[in-house]
């Protein structure tokens, strides 16, 4: 259904001689301190459902609906906004989303829980999408030398925080709110990185390292 509104690819750049493929620090760290945010809703937003909220089973498989119903938006809209904006600007809204997100799993009631598992599946795709649009105002032509570098940091941090997750949630005797106060620290994290990139993309200043 989404296919017929896609937008014509732009023709590919030159590409340049290699070694001159950006760094880009910041955008890294934002999108590994990204995916460490992700993996409460990620791992845990079905049992916050059914466990912590006490909803049962039937309202856990239910949030997984909720959460594809974001991540197609998310995936929709985070392409269009970096195509009016920018990638980098784009990722700092959909930062937003994802401290918005996160918060929302932290507050009591049903109408919280949805919305926090609705903007989770928006951010879950939507950064992705937008921090590939970023990494190609960066690197140009070499822009899939640089998304490897962030797709990696990405991975390890979320295998890594999945880890210490997992402790952290057998350590406070099965606390969603541990969980997921810790993913609302690093989506705060990604978001005060990545605004500071986003900033630098702004006509006249400091180019980011």
């Amino acid at each position: 259904l989404a296919r017929p509104f896609w937008p014509v690819p732009p023709p590919p750049a030159a590409r340049r001689d290699r070694g001159t493929v950006p760094r880009a620090a910041l955008l890294l760290v934002s999108y590994s301190l990204s995916g460490a945010g992700l993996v409460p809703p990620m791992v845990y937003l079905a049992d916050l459902a059914a466990r912590g909220h006490g909803l049962g089973v039937r309202a856990g498989g239910l949030m997984w609906v909720v959460f594809g119903a974001g991540a197609l938006t998310g995936s929709l809209s985070g392409g269009a906004l970096a195509d009016r904006i920018g990638g980098r600007r784009a990722m700092v809204a959909a930062l937003v989303v994802q401290v918005a997100a996160l918060g929302m799993a932290l507050l009591p009631g049903v109408p919280a829980l949805v919305a926090a598992g609705l903007l989770s599946g928006m951010a879950a795709v939507g950064v992705t999408s937008v921090a590939l649009a970023a990494a190609r105002e960066r690197a140009g032509a070499e822009a899939g030398v640089l998304w490897v570098r962030v797709t990696a940091g990405f991975a390890v941090a979320q295998a890594a925080t999945g880890f210490a997750m997992a402790a952290l949630f057998g350590a406070t005797g099965e606390s969603h709110a541990a969980i997921f106060a810790a993913g609302f620290v690093f989506s705060l994290l990604a978001l005060a990185v990545g605004a500071a990139d986003g900033a630098a993309a702004r006509p006249g200043a400091v180019r980011a390292p």
